[in-house]
């Protein structure tokens, strides 16, 4: 068995915090979760395979026992599934509780809100930074992970750590979760903070003073951390390199449009085009003007509702559900991708 440590959550986590990590890893090793998690997962994959045959179009005149299957699988698939998702997440909570005993329950708790808070700000902030210098940088950055302790060290951000929490304790568990939610993990281990249920939420566990690389690692850390850089430039360079070609296509079309249409605030499909590049070459919420100015035009323009509904469900905006609705109503193709996206909006809330 191999364990790879992330650099994001050994720069995040105090030492004491990366221990309960590290306890609860190994409680699934030594309690061996693995191996009957692996027997679970190749039998799903085998039932997959079989929903994969059964869905490919029937040949003409073929004698087929695929009626009867189909209602067998029908019956059976939810059933398995529902059973998976309870093992795996009892054995979550194994692990979280010898975790709790050899580490401490209250690392437990404030490495779990941190983790959740951590994967926030990775996505919608530095990897979105990241990502947006291939608009103007030929090559990815080899030192992109130098600074990224001090990052961390400084705090997410304080207008949007708030709203994260708040959808941290919001998130409850479903029928397709390995894992349970935050609120039952702190109950497991005797963390659930008073007054949450009257949402009166923690605030987010303070930045560590010492890191958790920095106490185990020593100055080797700086060492780690610029080695690091160029591994992941290689591993990413093909696809940085098509992103910023796409780029530089997309700005020159974005500057021809500005200069063809006289008036793009009157023409629908000049600002579609506008908003489409925007979606891609900036940052989404930038598009929202452009998005909204087409539904003023059109409301029951589908992509321009689909996109808007996107960008407002992601700052937790619930008008983004009649957005998805309106879609849902127009265009029978965009339910499966609606639906998923609402579904994770009440999941979050």
């Amino acid at each position: 068995n191999f364990l790879l440590l992330g650099l994001p959550l050994l720069e995040g986590l105090s030492a004491d915090e990366m221990r309960a990590v590290l306890a609860h890893e190994f409680a699934h090793l030594s309690r061996q979760h693995g191996r009957i998690g692996q027997r679970v997962y190749c039998l799903r994959r085998s039932w997959e395979k079989i929903f994969e045959q059964l869905s490919k179009p029937r040949v003409e005149g073929e004698v087929s026992l695929r009626p009867l299957y189909s209602k067998f699988l029908d019956w059976f698939w939810p059933r398995f599934n529902a059973h998976a998702f309870v093992l795996s997440r009892a054995d979550e909570y194994e692990a979280d509780g010898d975790a709790a005993r050899l580490a401490g329950s209250q690392h437990v708790a404030s490495s779990l809100l941190w983790i959740k808070l951590a994967a926030r700000w990775w996505e919608d902030y530095f990897c979105t930074d990241l990502w947006q210098r291939a608009n103007v940088e030929g090559e990815p950055p080899r030192d992109a992970f130098l600074k990224l302790g001090g990052e961390l060290r400084a705090g997410f951000p304080a207008t949007e750590t708030p709203k994260w929490i708040e959808q941290a304790f919001h998130q409850k568990t479903t029928n397709a979760d390995t894992h349970p939610c935050l609120t039952e993990r702190l109950q497991a281990v005797n963390q659930y903070p008073r007054g949450a249920d009257r949402d009166e939420f923690p605030a987010a566990p303070a930045p560590a003073a010492v890191s958790a690389g920095e106490t185990w690692f020593g100055d080797a850390l700086t060492q780690i951390r610029a080695d690091l850089g160029p591994l992941w430039a290689e591993e990413v360079k093909e696809l940085w390199e098509e992103r910023h070609a796409r780029a530089g296509v997309l700005r020159h079309r974005l500057e021809r449009l500005d200069q063809s249409v006289p008036q793009p605030e009157a023409d629908e499909d000049a600002l579609w085009d506008k908003a489409r590049v925007v979606l891609e070459l900036k940052r989404e919420k930038e598009a929202e003007p452009l998005l909204r100015q087409i539904l003023t035009l059109n409301p029951k323009h589908c992509a321009a509702n689909f996109h808007l509904g996107r960008v407002l469900l992601d700052e937790s905006n619930s008008a983004g559900v009649t957005h998805l609705e309106a879609v849902m109503e127009e265009d029978d193709e965009s339910v499966p991708a609606a639906s998923q996206l609402l579904h994770a909006h009440y999941w979050r809330t």
